[in-house]
């Protein structure tokens, strides 16, 4: 058992090794989310992405249904930040999910990547990107869109 626990660690280390580099990604965005912390938990607070018969925007919590839309681009201003911030959440991590483009063909599943807000808002669902990723403490970071 314990040769299998050393094998899976090993094996993990060896995954992240791509996300900590720094480089120019392209690829499709997939869809955006944004968590935060609230009372000591991580929680996801907003899922924008493609569904089949459903609402594109999902919010989990209840109390900040009605200050997001339905449907069209997630985009978050000051106001609407300051509301999930008043809704007790800290630590706001906006997440851009990226179908990476490798060999002229998409990935089948999308990467994770943390970004600012403003990138966040640019970023548009379903449009090509490209953009410049780095290392950070919580996994591999859009720093800037590029042309």
């Amino acid at each position: 058992m314990s040769r299998f626990v050393l094998l899976c660690s090993v094996l993990l280390s060896l995954l992240c090794v791509g996300c900590s580099q720094s480089g120019t990604v392209e690829g499709v965005v997939d869809y955006k989310s944004i968590s935060g912390i609230k009372e000591k938990s991580a929680y996801s607070i907003v899922r924008d992405g493609p569904s089949e018969g459903a609402q594109p925007i999902v919010v989990y919590d209840e109390d900040l249904k009605d200050h997001f839309p339905l449907e069209g681009d997630l985009v978050v201003s000051d106001n609407l930040e300051r509301q999930i911030e008043e809704a007790g959440y800290t630590n706001l991590e906006y997440i851009i999910s990226v179908r990476v483009l490798s060999n002229g063909k998409l990935s089948k599943y999308p990467s994770g990547f943390h970004t600012s807000r403003e990138i966040f808002n640019e970023a548009k669902l379903g449009t090509e990107i490209r953009f410049e990723k780095a290392p950070s403490k919580i996994g591999p970071e859009i720093v800037r869109l590029l042309e």
